[in-house]
């Protein structure tokens, strides 16, 4: 478990740098240079995501339960994943309908993926892993939202069509081939 806390610590912690120190991150952008800065953030992230992965793998299997998902929660967690998908999808495209109204969908859907799988899981390993990432998720939604200047323009609805295209077709993917390929749980459907 502890491999799978220190991941979370470091990963969350390093995605937090913008809202705890935004002058030392400016700082550190400055003295590194934008690549420099790049690298060692990345570096970071993705050795947390390892451990992350790694602690996951390790604790799960011996996690006490906590909870137990009711019978019909793996029809809803997958309606909410569709949904996360697309606003996932949203945040990286160009300003449509979609970004406008959220301002920020890709959190928005970090928010909504975290909660359909707390829901959904009730061990202890999977209840520290999306319980963090949930409550990061909303403060730093409302960190954003702070940061945040004026309202943002739709100059096109493509954006909101591609996001949905894409996010379902995602979904899709993840549902029937990778999530059982990647994560080792085949989605109940």
């Amino acid at each position: 478990m502890w491999i799978l806390i220190l991941g979370l610590v470091i990963f969350l912690g390093n995605h937090s740098i913008q809202m705890l120190a935004p002058r030392w991150r400016d700082e550190m952008v400055v003295k590194l240079g934008k690549l420099g800065w790049r690298g060692l953030y990345s570096a970071f992230s993705l050795g947390g995501l390892g451990l992350i992965i790694w602690g996951f793998g390790e604790a799960r299997p011996d996690a006490p339960d906590l909870y137990y998902a009711p019978s019909w929660m793996p029809h809803l967690t997958m309606m909410l994943m569709l949904i996360a998908f697309v606003f996932m999808v949203a945040g990286s495209l160009p300003t449509g309908y979609i970004k406008a109204r959220l301002k920020h969908p890709m959190i928005t859907g970090v928010i909504i993926w975290a909660f359909a799988h707390l829901m959904m899981n009730g061990d202890l390993a999977s209840v520290l892993l999306f319980g963090s990432i949930l409550v990061w998720a909303i403060w730093n939604r409302l960190n954003v939202d702070r940061r945040s200047s004026g309202a943002l323009v739709v100059r096109s609805i493509f954006p909101d069509i591609f996001a949905l295209v894409i996010g379902l077709g995602l979904w899709m993917l993840m549902l029937h081939v990778l999530h059982g390929m990647l994560i080792g749980v085949e989605v109940i459907a």
